[in-house]
């Protein structure tokens, strides 16, 4: 089950990532990616970017990723008290089920963004592969259309 999730994570970046503009004009992107790493990854790695498949990714995207994990266990608490400091990571992988009121009060509280305008733009392998799959689509949307996450599917 790890290995599914490790891998449906790593194919969601890749298709977010793979569409960014060309990297080799102007500054590398550097990005803050906040993920919990539980106890299970704790245990062999101390952070993310210590992952081979992460490592690769960064290389092919020209991507640098920061990793910031909660403490194992503390992650609700630390959680919250990120959304509070309004110092917010670019990434955050989360339950957003979790969130009180949902993703379209994360959206409102300004801790996610909104997608729909974007996600054509900057993630367009990402789009494709929605627009053939219509009922995941509707999975990853809230029940007025609004999309604010990249959902990892493994299918």
């Amino acid at each position: 089950m790890k290995k599914t999730l490790a891998i449906a994570i790593a194919l969601c970046l890749t298709l977010a990532l793979s569409s960014l503009p060309s990297l080799s004009e102007g500054e590398p992107i550097k990005l803050t990616h906040w993920i919990d790493l539980g106890a299970t990854g704790a245990a062999v790695l101390s952070t993310m970017d210590e992952n081979l498949v992460m490592r690769k990714l960064q290389e092919i995207t020209g991507v640098d990723l920061e990793f910031l994990h909660p403490a194992v266990g503390q992650i609700n608490e630390q959680f919250n008290l990120l959304v509070a400091s309004r110092e917010l990571p670019d990434v955050m992988e989360k339950d957003w089920n979790n969130y009180p009121g949902g993703i379209q009060k994360a959206v409102d509280d300004d801790v996610i963004v909104e997608l729909n305008d974007i996600i054509g733009q900057y993630a367009p392998n990402y789009s494709a592969f929605f627009s053939e799959q219509p009922d995941l689509a509707k999975q990853i949307a809230t029940d007025d259309g609004m999309i604010g996450l990249f959902a990892a599917y493994s299918i």
